[in-house]
């Protein structure tokens, strides 16, 4: 993970969480009640954690623990997300801050988004609004 900048579009991140504290590398909040990706629900935080936790407990080490971790809150205190938000994350992280992709300020090489709910509109997600920003 060493290098890899890792999006993960969830409820925000433990800002002071001893496992996160060093991967991560900035946020954004694309919920309307919050500027900060501060985590108030932790669905965000534990899967930071899987991604890059640090390891300081001996039984706590993510997957890449030298990846950085870049949070897009895109879900609200209890969990629930627009499609709206969840979207605006998705842009943002692929075209970047200027909103061109492939330019120089695009640095997130992957995205983490692991969001449950009602599924798709129809038995297919071909036609799926979600599923074609994805």
């Amino acid at each position: 993970g060493s290098g890899v900048t890792i999006a993960v579009l969830d409820t925000g991140i433990d800002l002071t969480h001893p496992e996160l504290v060093s991967s991560i590398v900035g946020g954004q909040s694309f919920v309307s009640y919050t500027t900060s990706f501060a985590d108030d629900h932790s669905h965000g935080t534990h899967v930071s954690g899987i991604i890059t936790a640090d390891g300081v407990n001996a039984n706590a080490k993510g997957a890449a623990p030298g990846a950085g971790v870049w949070m897009g809150k895109v879900c609200n205190a209890a969990g629930s997300c627009f499609v709206s938000d969840i979207v605006a994350g998705i842009e943002f992280i692929a075209l970047g801050p200027d909103g061109i992709p492939n330019t120089a300020d695009d640095s997130i090489n992957i995205m983490s988004i692991s969001l449950g709910g009602g599924g798709t509109s129809s038995s297919n997600c071909d036609s799926d609004f979600l599923a074609s920003k994805v």
